[in-house]
């Protein structure tokens, strides 16, 4: 996994859109869980996902009190920043933010990311809801590695979230990944 942060953080470059609607998550009623939208998960390979628990993103901000998903024991929350909690997990992290994420900007971000390091990047669902890519790359060693990384919309009640994931890297971090994001959900 260390051999990949100097890739990390060439394809958290491409982002999310930093504005948040002008109401916050607290002010809604409390909604269902997240629902994907045009989200497809890959086949889960050898790794066994860790057993999730509810996480309390409070600690992202007054707006996310009594908000939460479901992650593994041991999941880190804080303020990304940009309106939204950021979602540190043992090998990867996620970002939440109110609203649609702007999907143009992650794939620009992630064939920069995959440029800097001479790698590939092959997007495997592109689609105005869910954009999903693999990052073929050498490591330190000059060995084969892979990176994967999405943004995806949910809905909870009536509004949209985005949820975007920098850094897995197995297909069972992106299945995991995307039940951390599918559980957000107000208390």
């Amino acid at each position: 996994m260390k051999k990949t942060h100097l890739l990390l953080v060439c394809l958290s470059l491409g982002g999310c859109d930093s504005a948040t609607s002008s109401s916050s998550p607290a002010a809604s009623a409390a909604p269902a869980p997240a629902t994907a939208a045009g989200s497809t998960a890959p086949a889960a390979d050898k790794e066994q996902p860790a057993a999730l628990t509810d996480i309390d993103l409070s600690p992202a901000g007054a707006a996310w009190k009594g908000w939460s998903v479901k992650a593994p024991e041991g999941t880190k929350v804080a303020d990304s920043g940009a309106g939204g909690p950021q979602i540190a997990l043992k090998d990867y992290q996620l970002t939440i933010t109110e609203g649609k994420l702007t999907l143009n900007d992650i794939k620009s971000g992630a064939k920069v990311g995959a440029e800097a390091v001479q790698g590939k990047v092959t997007f495997t669902t592109d689609t105005p809801d869910a954009l999903e890519y693999v990052t073929e790359l050498k490591d330190v060693e000059g060995k084969a590695a892979k990176t994967y990384g999405f943004g995806i919309h949910m809905k909870v009640g009536d509004k949209t979230y985005g949820c975007q994931a920098t850094g897995p890297t197995s297909e069972a971090q992106v299945t995991e990944a995307k039940a951390v994001c599918n559980s957000l959900a107000k208390k």
